[in-house]
């Protein structure tokens, strides 16, 4: 019997005897636990700090009592409904404020994996350890900052962010229950802090472009917009969060608080559109200025040597995520990542950057999605065929169409 020819080594049974356990393998799995205890002992060391307070803790703690109590919330606390449920959920168990640290850290654990499961559907393992790698060494998660200790809605959003990439691209994939999934985690993510309405119209620009190409998907699209507006001006305490943009703008204010750059002076009653058609230049420097200084991470109140910890991480990160976003831009799930970064970023070029760098973490899922895709497609790998793939999906070649 001569087991070589093709139709015996062809047969199940003899590809039953093939080892599953190859170099690559062991390589990949060695890897990844690696990144896995990075991971964790990098958290362990955080958790050492104890429950941080800052100021809008207050706003989350009362909140939650008041949940607890049967007690509506009021003023500001309606646009962070979601973390001041997530608190009461678990001070409501009596695990207290500790237990809510311990949530985040969890969280942020989980969305590591759903980070490291999009990357490798979207490219391969490389790009799945690269990219969990990339979000567990965030500067601001660990000792230096660590955000998940606070009880603030950073962590828990940055990490609902990569949640929902995660399912909406199963749901994509998958379809079927997913689709729940993915509607579920991204009103979460919506309800957890004000700036979070802007998924909503990112993802409807994204699910237009690519799938609803029908008369209800445009109403879907319309739909999600609509939530978006609803968030910004019907939800109590919206209108107080906006403030006076065009006074900010005159402010030169880069920051919310100090750092401000010399700007014309705004006339009496000149709305924010009159004063930017009357000073174009200035207002474009303002905004190039805070969207700068949200990329860089670094601040003008830290040390010497904390501005180089946190520059050197920024320009590692954006060094690897913007050419994962050129790799890559025959894919459009890459777009959606993209629109989710310039949605923040638009947010900071119109209001001001935060003086503690949050809102560049609440985006840093996608940004470490992009920087893994880029390691991914230097080792070799390339995209697989999928449903969310195309650009377009009228495109002839998008194998989920006859």
């Amino acid at each position: 019997m001569d087991i070589s020819s093709p139709d015996k080594t062809d047969s199940p049974r003899v590809r039953q005897l093939e080892p599953w356990w190859r170099p690559s393998h062991a390589l990949y799995i060695s890897a990844g636990a690696a990144v896995a205890a990075v991971g964790v002992a990098l958290q362990a060391d955080v958790l050492r700090r104890g429950v941080q307070g800052a100021g809008d803790t207050p706003r989350y703690i009362d909140g939650a009592a008041q949940m607890l109590n049967g007690d509506l919330l009021h003023g500001t606390q309606w646009l962070y409904g979601g973390y001041i449920a997530f608190v009461a959920a678990i001070t409501g168990l009596g695990l207290g404020l500790q237990g809510v640290v311990v949530a985040q850290i969890l969280l942020l654990l989980v969305a590591a994996l759903a980070l490291a499961d999009l990357a490798r559907r979207l490219s391969g393992p490389v790009a799945s350890l690269a990219a969990a790698f990339l979000w567990l060494t965030t500067v601001d998660f660990t000792r230096y900052l660590g955000w998940q200790t606070y009880i603030l809605t950073e962590a828990v959003y940055a990490s609902a962010v990569v949640i929902v990439l995660w399912s909406l691209h199963r749901a994509l994939e998958d379809r079927g229950p997913w689709n729940i999934a993915a509607a579920a985690s991204l009103g979460m993510a919506a309800s957890l802090r004000p700036n979070g309405w802007l998924l909503f119209p990112v993802v409807a620009a994204y699910l237009t472009a690519t799938r609803w190409r029908s008369v209800w998907g445009w109403i879907l699209a319309a739909a999600l917009f609509g939530l978006t507006v609803a968030g910004a001006e019907l939800v109590p305490g919206g209108q107080t969060v906006r403030g006076d943009t065009a006074q900010q703008l005159a402010e030169g204010r880069v920051f919310y608080g100090p750092w401000q750059l010399r700007m014309p002076d705004r006339q009496p009653e000149q709305g924010v559109v009159g004063y930017i058609t009357s000073h174009p230049l200035p207002v474009a420097r303002l905004v190039v200025a805070r969207m700068a200084a949200e990329a860089a991470h670094i601040r003008p109140g830290y040390s010497d040597r904390r501005n180089l910890v946190f520059g050197v991480w920024a320009g590692t990160i954006w060094l690897l995520a913007l050419p994962g976003m050129w790799f890559w831009r025959d894919t459009s799930f890459t777009w959606l990542a993209v629109g989710v970064i310039a949605a923040q970023f638009g947010l900071v070029a119109v209001t001001f950057a935060d003086i503690e760098g949050r809102f560049l973490i609440h985006v840093v899922g996608p940004i470490a999605l992009c920087g893994g895709l880029a390691v991914g497609r230097l080792a070799g790998e390339r995209q697989p065929p999928s449903h969310s793939q195309y650009l377009s999906a009228g495109r002839r070649d998008d194998p989920s169409r006859p």
